[in-house]
């Protein structure tokens, strides 16, 4: 569960045998991993793109400067902020409390 603390990244890049125990590894260096999840396709293969939350703001800001470019077993890693939970919630609550 999310709490209003928390911060999910995206992680674009990755090669297609990382799992999600190695994602929780390297992401723990910058502090508690509270979710995280290898993005796969309709066919369950992975996409290189995974989610990571962390446990505070702070520790996902410190995970995006560390590993925002950086090599990840011969891939670079692209680390962002996931702007598209608060999207994904804020289209279910406008649909969940819109009157007609």
């Amino acid at each position: 569960m999310h709490t209003p603390c928390d911060l999910s990244l995206l992680i674009d890049g990755l090669s297609s045998t990382v799992t999600r125990a190695d994602i929780v590894a390297l992401f723990s260096c910058c502090g508690r991993v509270t979710a995280a999840e290898i993005v796969i396709d309709a066919d369950g293969m992975p996409l290189g793109v995974a989610r990571v939350t962390m446990s505070t703001k702070e520790e996902a800001r410190f995970a995006i400067h560390t590993f925002h470019r950086c090599q990840f077993r011969g891939h670079t890693l692209l680390v962002f902020e996931d702007v598209t939970k608060n999207q994904r919630e804020d289209l279910w609550n406008s649909r969940m409390f819109k009157r007609p």
